[in-house]
C-alpha cells in the first residue's frame, strides 16, 4: 500500500528526527482545550511524528489553523529589531525607555478579528516540543500571549498569497516597471538552480530574487530571460518554495499553505522528494497543507495527518493511506477495504461494530447469497489482486464450501479457516491482499441475533430500550420466546417482531444487531481488531478470534 514502504531516504530522515540534534527542539505536538476553540477547533490534538507533515482535509477542517499555530510555537530571533527608543507609558512624556520591539509572528497576523467576528477566549493552547518542554497559554481576555515566552527558532511561512500572479499586483507592476533600475536582493545557487531543474523538467541557468517576503518578484533564466510579470504560476511557485527552502537556518521550521497550487502534479511529486533530500540535509522541519492527492501520496503516511469534520466537532486521523484522504477530500467512495458480505443483516452487524474512524476508511457490499461470493471474489481476485478485499461468510457456511471458494480464487492451499463458531479472518494465501472470514455463530445471523439477546439479560434491556418495550426486558423476552416458536423462516425475524412491537421491520433490525453488539461487547472488539489486521497488515498476517457462540 502507498506510504507504508518508506524509501531508504525516507527512512534516514526517519532516523534523523529522532537522533539529529538540529531536531532537538522540533514541534512535537499542537493540543486545544476549552468550550470556545478556535474557528471551530476545540478539544483537539495534533501530533507531528516526521519532519515533514502534510495536513489534509474538507474546507473548513482546520488545517489552515493548526498550520497558523505551529507557526506561532516559536519566536524567531532574525524578526526581531535592534533595541529602540519608544515613549514610556508614564504623565511625564518627555520620559523614554529602551524596550525591544518584535516582529515576530503574531495572532493577529493569522486569527484577526474582523467586524462580525467573534471575541476568541476561555481556550487553552498547548504546544509540546521534542527536548521535553511545552508552552500553554490561556486565552481569557483580549490579549493572547507574552511572545517572549516562546523558544528561538528561525520561521518562514509561505501563505496562499504567494500565487497572485505579479501582473495583477499593481503594487509590483509599479515597483519593477521596465524603466527602473533594480539589483537582485538574493539568488538560487547553484545546487538549488539544479533542483529547480528537476522539479520543473526543463533546464534553467538562474534565478533571481527581487524585492523582500512582502513584495516580491522573481526572475528566470532558461532559453531566455523573464520575470515573474511574463512566468507560469507553477514556476513561480516554486521559486519561492525552493528559496524558502534554501534560506531557511539549520534546525528551523518552514509553513506552507496549499503548498500545490499552480503547480502540475508530477513537478509536485518531484517537489515533495526534494523536500525530503532537503529536511535530512538541514534539519529543517516543513509542515504543509494540502488537497492534492499527488502530493498526499508522494509522502510517507507517517506524514500524512487528516482532520474531518462531523457531528459538531474536528476528528484527527494520523497516518492515513493516500486514498482515504482522497476519498475524504472528494467524498466520494474509494475505500481502503472493500467488505463484501451475504445480506443487509451481516452488512448491519459489521456497519454497527465498526469504530467511526474504520468506518470511513471501509466499504461494505452485501451480494445476495453465498453462491456470489465464488463469482465476485473470482473477478475481483483477477481484476484487482492488490486492492484490499474482505469476504465475510454467514457463521452458517460450512468449511468445504469456503475452502470451494478458496480453490476458485487461488491455486495455493488455504492458510487455515477460522473454526465454525468463532468470529475470525484469514489471508486467501501468502501473497494476496484478499481475505476471507466467517462471522460468529454456527446458524444464519438472524438465528444468532435472536439467541444472543435472548440469552443476555444486558441485551434484552437494550432492545426493551430501542424498541420502548412497557415493561421492559420482561416484554422483550416474551417477545423472542414467542418469534423462535411461531417464526417459519430465520427471514420471517424482524417482520415478526415489528408487527408485535408496532416498529417497522428496518427498526428492529437495527434493535437487535444493536442489542447483540451490547450483550457481546468482545464481538465489537474483535471485529474492529481484524478490519485493522486486514488494513494495516502485510499480506501474510491473519487474526483468529474467539467467540462463544450461544
Amino acid at each position: 500500500m502507498p506510504g507504508i514502504h518508506l524509501t531508504d531516504m525516507e527512512r534516514k530522515l526517519e532516523r534523523a528526527w529522532v537522533s539529529d540534534k538540529r531536531f532537538s527542539s522540533a514541534l512535537r505536538a499542537i493540543s486545544l482545550s476549552g468550550t470556545a476553540g478556535i474557528r471551530g477547533l476545540a478539544n483537539v490534538e495534533v501530533r507531528f511524528d516526521y519532519p515533514i507533515t502534510v495536513i489534509s482535509g474538507r474546507n473548513g477542517a482546520g488545517k489552515s489553523t493548526i498550520l497558523a499555530l505551529a507557526m506561532l510555537a516559536y519566536s524567531d530571533p532574525d524578526r526581531k529589531t535592534k533595541a529602540s527608543i519608544v515613549p514610556a507609558r508614564t504623565p511625564n512624556r518627555s520620559a523614554r525607555r529602551a524596550r525591544k520591539s518584535y516582529q515576530d509572528f503574531v495572532f493577529s497576523d493569522f486569527f484577526f478579528k474582523g467586524l462580525t467576528d467573534p471575541e476568541v477566549s476561555g481556550v487553552d493552547i498547548n504546544w509540546e516540543f521534542a527536548d521535553g518542554a511545552e508552552l500553554t497559554i490561556r486565552k481569557q481576555t483580549n490579549k493572547w500571549m507574552r511572545y517572549e515566552r516562546r523558544p528561538g527558532k528561525y520561521v518562514s511561512y509561505l501563505g496562499i498569497s504567494r500565487c497572485v500572479p505579479a501582473i495583477e499586483q499593481r503594487t509590483l507592476r509599479n515597483k519593477f516597471s521596465g524603466s527602473r533600475v533594480v539589483k537582485p536582493t538574493a539568488n538560487l545557487d547553484q545546487e538549488y538552480i539544479q533542483r529547480l531543474s528537476q522539479i520543473m523538467g526543463m533546464e534553467f541557468s538562474d534565478a533571481h530574487v527581487y524585492g523582500d517576503e512582502r513584495y516580491g518578484l522573481r526572475v528566470l533564466r532558461s532559453d531566455a530571460t523573464y520575470s515573474g510579470f511574463n512566468m507560469g504560476a507553477g514556476e513561480d511557485s516554486v521559486v519561492q518554495v525552493l528559496y524558502a527552502l534554501q534560506s531557511a537556518k539549520p534546525g528551523s521550521i518552514l509553513g506552507i499553505e496549499e503548498v500545490e497550487l499552480g503547480i502540475h502534479p508530477s513537478a509536485l511529486r518531484r517537489l515533495a522528494q526534494h523536500m525530503v533530500e532537503i529536511s535530512i540535509d538541514k534539519g529543517l522541519q516543513i509542515v504543509t497543507t494540502s488537497h492534492s492527492e499527488h502530493y498526499i501520496d508522494a509522502l510517507p503516511r507517517v506524514s500524512r495527518i487528516l482532520l474531518q469534520r462531523g457531528g459538531g466537532r474536528v476528528y484527527v486521523i494520523p497516518k492515513p493511506t493516500s486514498r482515504m484522504a482522497v476519498s475524504a477530500l472528494t467524498n466520494s467512495n474509494q475505500q481502503e477495504l472493500a467488505i463484501y458480505v451475504e445480506d443487509r443483516v451481516a452488512r448491519q452487524l459489521v456497519a454497527n461494530a465498526l469504530e467511526s474512524d474504520l468506518r470511513v476508511r471501509v466499504g461494505i457490499e452485501p451480494i445476495g447469497s453465498k453462491d456470489s461470493f465464488r463469482t465476485v471474489g473470482k473477478f475481483l481476485h483477477q481484476s484487482s489482486p492488490r486492492a484490499r478485499c474482505l469476504y465475510l461468510f454467514d457463521g452458517d457456511v460450512r468449511d468445504s464450501e469456503i475452502r470451494d471458494f478458496y480453490r476458485a480464487l487461488s491455486e495455493e492451499e488455504c492458510l487455515g479457516l477460522p473454526a465454525q463458531g468463532d468470529f475470525g479472518v484469514a489471508p486467501l494465501s501468502h501473497e494476496s491482499y484478499h481475505w476471507v472470514g466467517r462471522l460468529p455463530g454456527v446458524e444464519a445471523p438472524e438465528a444468532w441475533l435472536l439467541a444472543t439477546v435472548a440469552g443476555s439479560q444486558v441485551g434484552l434491556d437494550c432492545l426493551a430500550e430501542q424498541l420502548e418495550l412497557s415493561r421492559g426486558a420482561s416484554e422483550a423476552r416474551y417477545l423472542l420466546d414467542e418469534i423462535s416458536v411461531t417464526a417459519r423462516d430465520h427471514h420471517d425475524l424482524f417482520h415478526f417482531l415489528g408487527l408485535r412491537s408496532n416498529h417497522e421491520a428496518d427498526v428492529c433490525r437495527d434493535a437487535m444487531i444493536r442489542a447483540a453488539l451490547r450483550a457481546m461487547p468482545e464481538l465489537k472488539a474483535q471485529i474492529n481488531d481484524a478490519v485493522r489486521t486486514v488494513l494495516e497488515g502485510a499480506p501474510m498476517r491473519s487474526t483468529r478470534v474467539h467467540v462463544v457462540a450461544n
